[in-house]
């Protein structure tokens, strides 16, 4: 899920992103990690998740500013991510 926020005109693709605009973002993740060999009846078996948001500010066309918050069910606690340039 991504939400568009942008000062100014937009272009027909979307932002202009050589101007100052704002993204929102949301992610779920359903993963799980083995220690050992993988066993394909186990494939779908303890299956862990996690989930968050994020926000994205950019300042021009090639620096953003990114702030994500991710939680697992199972960690019961929160991981924060912040971000400075722009990501390929």
């Amino acid at each position: 899920m991504l939400i568009r926020i942008c000062d100014g005109a937009s272009r027909s693709s979307g932002c202009d992103t050589s101007r100052r605009h704002l993204v929102l973002s949301g992610f779920v993740d359903v993963g799980r990690v083995w220690s050992e060999s993988i066993k394909v009846g186990e494939l779908a078996s303890d299956l862990n998740s996690g989930y968050g948001g994020g926000l994205r500010v950019g300042l021009g066309p090639s620096f953003v500013v990114a702030l994500d918050a991710g939680r697992s069910p199972q960690s019961n606690s929160t991981q924060i991510y912040i971000g400075l340039g722009y990501p390929f």
